[in-house]
């Protein structure tokens, strides 16, 4: 088990992401144009149709890879002698926002379900994603009470 250390595991898991990416880079979007040699406008199209085709949410794999990468990085703060009580503080604190984090989606889903169902006509509570997305621009207060 001495091998199975969380370094290795986020390691692992970034190449893997990264390797990922590039395939999808490489495969997806230039596909058919390697061979062909379009003009450069033909060419932005291609990448541009495989690019809206994709069935691979490219945000949401950078996002994971970037996330893998804040993790390395706090993870080496506690070798540092001057960050390793930082990396301490920084973990009670994570901890304390993943909680507040899971109090805080759970209340929005309950009231964007409730939202849903009793302002289900106006376009902001029409589907759930829309109406969590409402009650959190509501929380920043930048939502536009006239609107309802």
């Amino acid at each position: 088990m001495k091998y199975f250390q969380l370094e290795n595991v986020v390691d692992t898991l970034i190449f893997l992401t990264d390797m990922a990416y590039l395939v999808i880079i490489l495969k997806k979007y230039r596909w058919d144009t390697f061979l062909s040699d379009p003009d450069p406008v033909t060419e932005a199209r291609m990448y541009w149709y495989n690019y809206t085709d994709s069935f691979v949410n490219e945000g949401l794999l950078l996002w994971i890879i970037v996330s893998l990468m804040w993790v390395k990085a706090y993870n080496q703060f506690k070798w540092i002698r001057i960050t390793g009580n930082l990396h301490q503080i920084l973990g009670i604190l994570f901890q304390e926002l993943l909680t507040f984090s899971v109090f805080y989606i759970s209340l929005v889903f309950i009231f964007a379900i409730i939202g849903n169902i009793i302002f289900g006509d106006i376009n902001e509570f029409s589907n759930l994603a829309s109406a969590m997305f409402t009650l959190f621009k509501a929380t920043l207060q930048t939502y536009d009470i006239e609107l309802m």
